[in-house]
């Protein structure tokens, strides 16, 4: 990681404008505009001189601009649910403003991929996508894409040969910008009944380790990409499908550092009654999914997500309010269903990480 106290380089090239050449040539001055800016918008900007680009080019200044996109930028793409044969996404911030110039996607056609993309999971900007109507085996592609900046990286090679025996039970993304700008891509193979394999792609060595011996996993286990958080990797035990929950008596998560894989023990489940249902999201009659828990830096400030028909709302823990961010278009399906659910939402923030 860059060190803090180590200064960035100086805009040596000559600006004609004497007030112009004043802020291009000091940093204070120049970082916090810079700091402000779409990630599109530097990219541009580095094309002005050799300087300019060193400067949006080092570690110290992505360091910096991470820390503001987390504060400033966040959102959310959200899976529309329709009988479409390609996936489409809508993108919301989370402070409830509404999206200004170019939303980051749309569709995933940055490659050129037949089978169609989906995006699997995401991490810190950049986006796990493979091919959707492909069986998830080694023969599938598997991209890591970073729509700030349009740049992507696919990944091809396994240590794994596929067999029988051999497919894909998720893939998950570790990147945290604020400690390396390298991240790491995690898979869970299943290489025999219910045995399960992970197995790490390094991009600063941009070598394939398997970690540890195969374990056991149920049926219900690893089947959805993992939340990076506070260093490990987390996964619910959830069904292919998602909408029921698991019974297991704990969760399992993965220590980055540490490539250990341990368990997270589980809250007990209520008792069923007139008002609970098992299936996440439905209390009272009223049906909702919880989308994202957003940490905030103080504690008190973190906030709940949630999906409601017609409506995103925030639930605040601090004065338990809620507050309604965002009104939905109609629902194709049906206008008391809900347009998207929790396991096809994927947080987002501008990034300048190369992939």
């Amino acid at each position: 990681m860059a060190s803090c106290s180590r200064k960035l380089p100086r805009i040596s090239d000559k600006i004609s404008s004497p007030s112009a050449s004043v802020i291009a040539n000091n940093n204070d001055l120049l970082i916090p505009i810079l700091l402000y800016l779409p990630v599109r918008s530097l990219i541009v900007f580095k094309c002005v001189s050799k300087g300019w680009s060193s400067l949006i080019s080092d570690p110290l200044f992505i360091r910096k601009y991470t820390i503001q996109a987390r504060l400033s930028s966040p959102g959310l793409f959200l899976l529309k649910l329709s009988y479409a044969d390609n996936f489409a996404y809508e993108f919301i911030r989370l402070d409830g403003k509404k999206v200004n110039g170019g939303v980051p996607l749309k569709f995933l056609n940055f490659v050129n991929d037949a089978p169609g993309l989906k995006i699997d999971g995401s991490c810190n900007g950049l986006i796990c996508c493979s091919s959707f109507r492909c069986a998830p085996t080694s023969d599938e592609t598997y991209y890591i894409y970073n729509p700030s900046t349009n740049r992507y990286k696919s990944i091809l090679k396994f240590e794994h040969q596929p067999n029988s025996l051999v497919s894909v039970r998720s893939v998950s993304v570790a990147f945290n910008p604020l400690i390396s700008p390298h991240y790491k891509v995690v898979f869970v193979w299943e290489v025999g009944k219910d045995q399960l394999q992970i197995e790490i792609f390094d991009l600063q060595t941009a070598t394939w380790k398997v970690s540890g011996k195969p374990f056991r996993g149920h049926n219900d286990s690893f089947r959805r990409s993992g939340v990076f958080w506070n260093g490990s990797l987390h996964w619910i035990n959830a069904t292919k499908f998602g909408k029921w929950i698991s019974l297991s008596n704990s969760f399992g998560y993965f220590d980055m550092e540490q490539e250990l894989l341990m368990e997270m023990p589980v809250p007990p489940t209520p008792d069923i009654d007139e008002g609970y249902d098992r299936r996440i999201g439905s209390l009272h009659g009223v049906e909702f999914s919880i989308l994202l828990v957003r940490e905030e830096d103080k504690e008190e400030e973190s906030n709940l997500v949630i999906h409601i028909p017609g409506k995103i709302i925030c639930y605040k823990f601090k004065d338990m309010s809620f507050i309604t961010t965002h009104n939905l278009s109609p629902n194709p399906i049906g206008e008391e269903s809900l347009h998207y659910r929790w396991f096809y939402a994927h947080q987002y923030i501008e990034s300048l990480a190369i992939v």
